[in-house]
């Protein structure tokens, strides 16, 4: 959010406007066709259910900055179909800078607590930019005239109470799509950068914002200064640069193992509140690649209350193994999924 940001529109372009003149330099999102030829790990975050970064043929909706970085790595511009430009400006430097001085580890005055706020007011900002403009209410024990003209849903409710639904689209100033999407856009670019420069063979892992890798990044982008990577610690306090044992099962759901005692981390999203508040284990993971189930409890959420179901839910849990990223063999390795030209939307 330190960089440049889309500001206003300045120009617009058609289906008829050449694929050689697409200015990937400027601020922007342009809908077009892509080929991405078989790499190791492709540039383009494409939708078919599932996000995947697949080779082959692709018609999508992509930022200038991807798109640069794309044909850098031989991808090719088959046709446009429309894009949008937009003036730039930095309105969030002050803002970031204020609240990264609270997240830097290497202050003396660092306080975790504070730190967490940071963050939460930091993504929260984001967030909003992002948010999605469909929304839902629900109104217990509406007036039959406000049902009525606000076209509201019933719902089944075991309570004598009715519950009703309202589906509602919701415009309101902070609902900024396209600076959301440049941010993130961005952060994928930078990601990929550290990944292209390391062996595709020492890559394990890649989640939003993190690389496991065998192999070490170049010093000169590690760190704790704002945009570098920075090395991971065990709950000890010692950098994460001892792995020696791992297990990744499917996306946020993996466990790690080093050399020291007490050095281990596990994570399985979806799976919340285990055990009643416990906490996950390499055990679980391990149970969870067996075709395994755990035990998840969670409170109810607004909807599941009104069917009746309270307080805390219990209830065995079990991973979906397909897996929908990548096309994986019985070693471990992957190769990207392919997406064939008739297939391609």
């Amino acid at each position: 959010m330190t960089q440049d940001v889309p500001d206003k529109v300045y120009c617009q372009q058609g289906p008829k406007f050449p694929v050689s003149r697409i200015p990937l330099s400027r601020c922007g999102f342009v809908r077009c066709d892509v080929f991405v030829p078989d790499i190791p790990i492709p540039p383009l975050p494409y939708r078919n259910g599932k996000l995947l970064f697949p080779i082959g043929h692709l018609t999508g909706t992509w930022s200038t900055v991807e798109l640069q970085k794309a044909v850098s790595m031989g991808c090719e511009i088959l046709k446009h179909h429309e894009s949008v430009y937009f003036r730039t400006q930095k309105p969030f430097v002050d803002y970031v800078l204020s609240m990264f001085k609270f997240r830097d580890k290497t202050r003396a005055d660092y306080n975790e607590a504070m730190s967490v706020i940071a963050k939460l007011i930091v993504n929260s900002t984001y967030g909003k930019f992002g948010m999605g403009s469909i929304r839902e209410s629900i109104h217990v024990n509406p007036d039959l005239q406000e049902v009525i003209e606000r076209r509201m849903r019933p719902i089944e409710s075991p309570v004598s109470i009715p519950v009703f639904v309202e589906d509602l689209s919701v415009e309101t100033d902070y609902m900024l799509p396209h600076i959301a999407a440049w941010i993130t856009a961005l952060a994928r670019v930078r990601l990929l950068e550290g990944l292209l420069l390391l062996p595709p063979e020492s890559v394990y892992y890649c989640d939003t914002d993190s690389i496991v890798t065998s192999a070490r990044l170049p010093d000169s982008i590690v760190g704790e200064k704002l945009g570098q990577f920075k090395i991971e610690k065990w709950k000890n306090g010692h950098p994460m640069d001892n792995i020696v044992k791992a297990s990744f099962v499917a996306p946020k759901v993996y466990s790690l193992k080093g050399t020291r005692k007490g050095e281990s981390k596990a994570k399985a999203k979806g799976f919340a509140q285990f055990g009643g508040g416990n906490k996950i284990t390499s055990d679980d993971i391990k149970a969870l690649s067996g075709g395994g189930g755990l035990l998840c409890s969670r409170f109810s959420k607004c909807r599941t209350v009104i069917r009746g179901k309270f307080g805390l839910l219990k209830g065995s849990k079990h991973l979906l193994m397909k897996s929908e990223k990548r096309v994986f063999a019985k070693d471990g390795s992957s190769v990207p999924i392919t997406i064939a030209k008739e297939d391609s939307k």
